[in-house]
Parts: C-alpha cells; sequence; structure tokens
C-alpha cells in the first residue's frame, strides 16, 4: 500500500463535530440542502476540499444537486398540484416518497421544516410520512421551538 494514502485518511465526521454539528448528515442537511451552500463552501466551513466533501456524500448515498449556478429554491407555479411536480421543482429529488423520506430520516428535519422548504403545510407532510409508512417522531429532541409573540 502506497504510504502517501494511509496518511490523508480524513476523520470528517469528527471535524463537523468540532463545528458544532451532531454528525455529517445534520451538517449536509442544513448547509448542503437548507442553506444551499456549494461543495467548496462545505468543505471551507470544515477546513476540506469540496473533492472531500463530494466523495464522502457519494459513500453515503447522498443525492448530488446538478453542477452550476444555484437560483435558491425554485417558486413553484401554484395551480400544480401534484406533489412529485413540487418536490422536483423545489429539490434535487425525483420524488415525493424519497425527497420526505431522506429529509425526515436520514436529515432529521421535521415535518414543518419539509413543509416549509418544499411551500406546502404541515399536515400534508404529516399525511404522506404516513401513507409512506414512516413512523412519525414523537415531539421531543426534535420538537418545534414557537417564539411567543
Amino acid at each position: 500500500m502506497d504510504s502517501t494514502h494511509s496518511h490523508n485518511k480524513i476523520d470528517i465526521e469528527a471535524l463537523v463535530k468540532e463545528k458544532g454539528y451532531r454528525n455529517f448528515h445534520s451538517f449536509i442537511a442544513m448547509t448542503y440542502y437548507k442553506q444551499k451552500s456549494s461543495l467548496k463552501e462545505c468543505g471551507k466551513i470544515i477546513g476540506v476540499s469540496s473533492f472531500t466533501i463530494k466523495n464522502h456524500m457519494k459513500r453515503l448515498g447522498f443525492e448530488l444537486r446538478q453542477p452550476g449556478p444555484l437560483p435558491g429554491i425554485a417558486p413553484v407555479n401554484p395551480g400544480i398540484k401534484d406533489l412529485d411536480c413540487i418536490v422536483r421543482a423545489k429539490t434535487y429529488f425525483k420524488c415525493a416518497k424519497t425527497a420526505i423520506g431522506t429529509m425526515y430520516e436520514n436529515y432529521h428535519l421535521n415535518t414543518y421544516e419539509i413543509a416549509e422548504t418544499l411551500g406546502v403545510s404541515q399536515t400534508l407532510i404529516c399525511k404522506k410520512l404516513r401513507e409512506y409508512g414512516i413512523t412519525i417522531r414523537k415531539q421531543g429532541r426534535y420538537k418545534l421551538r414557537r417564539h411567543n409573540g
């Protein structure tokens, strides 16, 4: 084995924890998907290259966005009723079941955050989770913080 490769092993989990994230999944959910940061920006946050971020994401099964400038969350035609169309317009997932399941189970977004991301109601997200056979978490650790005002 080439000795240069053994010295270049990067502990990404440790790097993201040093920056205050729970794990790599929550780091990517927040920075890459929710804040729409580029791979380069994600790498800069934890001190690695965009190539390292991309390779780690691929190994863990994350879907990568298409390269090029990001317009942010795309506006959805108000006439669109099909949730799959909304998901394709606002995310880089191909179907609602994959998008909602991944955001909820892998990225640990709550139903409110998913609804906000997709521009739909929280009730619809809860209904779809049940329809897809995904167990809804009890409030607690992920409990929504409401502001009094």
